[in-house]
């Protein structure tokens, strides 16, 4: 999964106004979406479809405003950059509803203030899917703030994300080493990160236990190379003493077919 720098907006980078949140009503078509908040969390259809049938039938709930940050920029415009509620935006659309209350905020210092804040809201509203996870702790991973962390960064992921550190842990291990059609699984939802993570291990094991048996293979093998050959010289000084000795009772056909019978030992390992 590659890692999404959300410290890295270029030239559009939103600079901060200051100042305190205030609550108000907006037009859709004035507020702005924005790439990094937009990937950050998957819209469920089964979800979507729902709220906007509530919608058609209730109105907009006044009670979930959604958030925006306004922010100035360089050349002296403005943004109205929809940070979080993305799902209830999209039904909003659907449903022909065209103002909406929401929430603006104009006291982030930048982006990383922006993201935490939504991260927050996100955690305490529900758990994250293992994509989710996934996408959340390859940002963490590639931020300054975990990165330069001293203490345990495991634990420090974990509670920002609002899961236990074993599952922190197997996420981070999967980020760090899982390939491309692992990571896609869990994207696609095929998977979770812990049947990932143990499908990983798994891998890994077997090719473990290739790589020893290859190895102890090798090693039978090369032993049994050096044995034969010594077997071999010794089968030689064995024939020259045999033929010196003829006169000893034994033909020199005895004596061959004697030799050819401890080659066929030797050969066979016996």
């Amino acid at each position: 999964m590659k890692t999404l720098n959300f410290l890295s907006a270029g030239d559009n980078a939103p600079l901060a106004d200051g100042g305190l949140q205030f609550s108000k009503t907006m037009l859709t078509e004035k507020i702005e979406k924005h790439d990094f908040f937009e990937r950050l969390f998957k819209i469920d259809e089964g979800v979507l479809e729902r709220i906007v049938a509530s919608m058609r039938k209730n109105g907009f709930d006044n009670s979930q405003p959604l958030h925006i940050w306004h922010t100035a920029v360089k050349d002296g415009g403005e943004h109205w950059y929809l940070i979080d509620g993305y799902t209830r935006f999209t039904a909003c659309k659907k449903a022909g509803i065209t103002r909406i209350p929401v929430t603006v905020h104009e006291d982030f210092d930048d982006f990383n203030a922006a993201y935490k804040y939504v991260l927050s809201l996100q955690v305490n509203r529900r758990n994250l899917t293992s994509d989710e996870l996934m996408k959340n702790v390859a940002i963490m991973l590639g931020s300054d703030e975990v990165r330069n962390f001293e203490g345990d960064k495991a634990q420090m992921i974990a509670e920002t994300l609002g899961v236990s550190k074993r599952t922190a842990q197997r996420a981070i291990s999967l980020e760090k080493n899982a390939d491309d059609n692992l990571l896609e699984s869990v994207e696609k939802g095929e998977l979770s990160v812990n049947q990932a993570y143990n499908k990983m291990q798994g891998e890994r094991t077997e090719n473990e236990k290739r790589t020893v048996k290859k190895s102890v293979l090798s090693e039978k093998e090369t032993k049994k190379e050096k044995s034969y050959k010594y077997t071999e010289t010794e089968l030689l000084k064995i024939i020259h003493i045999a033929i010196e000795k003829a006169n000893e009772g034994l033909s020199e056909a005895e004596i061959i077919e004697r030799i050819k019978k401890l080659s066929e030992v030797n050969e066979n390992g016996i």
